[in-house]
């Protein structure tokens, strides 16, 4: 079946505004493109694709760190890149927005928000 086979989704430039929750059934994506679209909030089931080892949510419209379902996302194991470049309203709030997503997600995941790249061993400066 190919929810059990497919590695990479690129979904980018597609104008989504919502991403369904059956983006969850597939448990075997690795890497998933989601930039430029107008997401503004991830459903709770992107915390299922437990293989889920780089993901690009870079220009979007999420409406704020909540949108984003980071409880979910902490689930992930293997996450390793987390991308959220040119998403305004993420790291609207300088450090405090940078440290909260290296404290949920942890030290194995790198963050990237605006211009900058954080993880948890570094110290966040505001963007």
């Amino acid at each position: 079946r190919l929810e059990s086979q497919l590695r990479s989704l690129d979904l980018s430039r597609n104008e989504m505004k919502e991403l369904p929750a059956e983006i969850g059934k597939l448990g075997a994506l690795e890497k998933l493109d989601l930039s430029r679209n107008f997401l503004r909030r991830f459903p709770e089931e992107i915390g299922d694709l437990k293989s889920l080892v780089k993901l690009n949510a870079s220009s979007n419209d999420f409406r704020g760190l909540g949108a984003l379902c980071l409880e979910a996302l902490s689930s992930i194991a293997v996450l390793r890149t987390f991308d959220l470049r040119r998403c305004p309203r993420i790291g609207q709030h300088g450090s405090s927005d940078v440290s909260h997503l290296a404290s949920v997600l942890g030290p194995t995941v790198e963050c990237f928000v605006t211009q900058q790249t954080v993880s948890r061993e570094e110290k966040p400066h505001a963007a």
